[in-house]
């Protein structure tokens, strides 16, 4: 299969794979939209995800590359459906706390899975200090992860110092990073990669743009509400409106402080 056959299976048209909910309800004097994709358990993470790989093949992610990420869930699942794609080996790390479903459909897509115990949603810059013996567990079961993938472990143990001083800070954003520079492998970076939020600049808010036409809406009364993992799709769907509209549409619904929602940050744990 080319690269032009792969392209064909992943690009949809925007009809195939998103629809605005004609079927709205009311708030006031306000309709309601939803919009939800519909092609192949596509997620909203997987535009991000599709657009930080193709961008990075034959750069610094080439045949072999193994791809490294910390994940809350659908941009784990995204990254491992498109590695299958583009046959690229992924590993995400995620917190024992995540949804099993969640595990389930990492697995079913191809991801090497990686248990520890960390917060669902991770923070970057943020670190919790977690005891030395917890952290060797999780080092353990890292190499045990890794060796399913015929990973060389000895590369862990050379760097074991590193690693666990990471897993003592619960720090698995950078652990990511780590592991992609002494693999030689990948890391798409999502918290930081500006490709994100240029995914959904480009594509997503010409999605709904396309979408509120057809169903009538006034765009100058549109507002457009988001939660906040990364802050990717916020961020671009709200620069993409300002720049085409000079209009600040989007409104951003955090949960309760306390409320631990896999992906979703609170306020305070809110960073772009």
């Amino acid at each position: 299969m080319d690269e032009s056959e792969k392209l064909l299976k992943i690009e949809p048209e925007f009809n195939e794979i998103t629809e605005i909910v004609n079927e709205y309800f009311t708030i006031g004097n306000s309709r309601i939209f939803a919009l939800k994709f519909n092609f192949n358990n596509f997620s909203i993470k997987d535009i991000p995800a599709r657009n930080i790989i193709l961008n990075h093949i034959g750069r610094d992610l080439k045949e072999g590359s193994v791809i490294f990420e910390a994940s809350s869930g659908n941009f784990g699942i995204a990254l491992a459906k498109f590695g299958k794609i583009y046959g690229f080996k992924v590993v995400i790390l995620i917190s024992r706390k995540v949804n099993q479903n969640v595990i389930n459909a990492l697995e079913k897509n191809g991801a090497t899975v990686i248990l520890l115990n960390t917060e669902i949603c991770p923070i970057p810059g943020k670190e919790d200090i977690a005891y030395e013996s917890q952290a060797k567990e999780s080092l353990k079961i890292l190499k045990n992860g890794l060796e399913k993938i015929v990973l060389d472990t000895k590369v862990i143990d050379i760097n074991s110092k590193e690693i666990i001083n990471l897993l003592k800070k619960q720090n698995t954003i950078e652990l990511a990073k780590y592991l992609a520079k002494i693999y030689n492998g990948f890391c798409p970076m999502q918290y930081e990669n500006e490709l994100n939020p240029m995914a959904h600049y480009n594509y997503t808010a010409r999605i709904i743009e396309e979408k509120i036409k057809e169903n009538n809406v006034d765009l100058s009364k549109l507002k457009i509400i988001c939660t906040f993992g990364t802050g990717g799709t916020s961020y671009g769907i709200s620069k993409y409106f300002l720049d085409r509209y000079n209009k600040k549409i989007v409104t951003v619904a955090f949960p309760e402080e306390g409320q631990d929602v896999g992906g979703i940050r609170n306020l305070s744990n809110a960073h772009f």
